[in-house]
This record gives structure tokens, sequence and C-alpha cells, in this order.
């Protein structure tokens, strides 16, 4: 595979190019390294709405801080739900 040919930089910006477009919006640095360590990780416990603990507290976080924005960002990485249903999951989890 041509990926794994590529230095790590190289890898890094070829994933953020697939992930910008699958997702529709390019994600930051922090949440390209989250959905890649996500995907290597052996399956973790994720909730009904697909969301492991990791990926609550970091929304809960975001929400906290009046970030709401940055929280739908991470649902739809972290879910690859579209941008209307990661909203109502964050508005329905984290009024």
């Amino acid at each position: 595979m041509i990926i794994e040919r590529l230095d790590t930089v190289q890898r890094l910006e070829a994933y953020r190019a697939y992930v910008t477009s699958v997702l529709g919006f390019e994600p930051t640095i922090d949440q390209l390294i989250c959905y890649m360590l996500r995907q290597l990780s052996p399956n973790p416990s994720k909730d009904a709405d697909g969301l492991s603990r990791h990926d609550v507290a970091v929304c809960r976080d975001f929400m906290s801080e009046g970030r709401k924005i940055a929280a739908i960002k991470h649902v739809r990485i972290a879910t690859g739900l579209g941008l209307a249903d990661a909203k109502h999951l964050v508005e329905r989890r984290w009024p």
C-alpha cells in the first residue's frame, strides 16, 4: 500500500485529506490524532450513540467551555454522523 511508504507527516496529511473528504470539513490535528488512535484501538466500548467514554468527556468539556461547534465536530469525527445528526446528538446529550 502506498500510504505505508510515506513518512509520518505525509501519512498524517494523507489521512487528514481522507477524513476531510469523508466528513466534509478539515479536522484539527488533535481531532485527527484522536480519530486515528480510535481506529487503531482494539474495539473501545461505546454507548448507544456510538461515543466512547473519552468522546463523552471531550464533548462535555467543550460544552462546559461554550464550544458547541467543537463538540459537534468531535461527534462527527467520532461517529461519522452528518452535521444535522451530530448537532441533534450534542444538543440532546449536553443541553
